[in-house]
């Protein structure tokens, strides 16, 4: 299972379509403590992170998240673009970094990187 922590409801449901049309089961959330919650109650395979939320950024989630970010890849998701902010969730344990844009590339390049992790990280599994 995928899980979508994405606070804009729009986006949400964008990115929960297109992954569940690319074959994958999505739980979505909309806050970081939800997220933090369905990590330790759910069997969460793989996590596509909103890096600003109303209650927390994708870095407390990643250092809440500690050590599992090596058996949970995470893939962190922002519409702000910061030099330094690619370095820093990776240097925490995201695998990468996508930019929203806004347009159709923004979702294809989410399904790419989503498929790309879970055949390197989970070995070619069924969604």
């Amino acid at each position: 299972m995928i899980l979508v922590v994405e606070d804009d409801p729009g986006v949400t449901a964008l990115e929960e379509r297109t992954l569940i049309d690319a074959g994958y089961e999505v739980c979505a959330v909309a806050t970081g403590k939800e997220a933090l919650a369905a990590l330790n109650c759910e069997p969460i395979r793989l996590v596509l992170l909103d890096y600003r939320l109303p209650d927390m950024t994708g870095l407390d989630i990643l250092e809440s998240m500690g050590e599992r970010t090596t058996t949970v890849p995470v893939i962190v998701v922002t519409g702000y673009q910061d030099s330094t902010l690619e370095e820093r969730v990776l240097s925490h344990g995201a695998r990468r970094m996508i930019l929203k844009d806004g347009g159709l590339t923004f979702l294809q390049r989410i399904v790419e990187a989503v498929a790309t992790e879970w055949a390197t990280t989970l070995g070619n599994q069924e969604a």
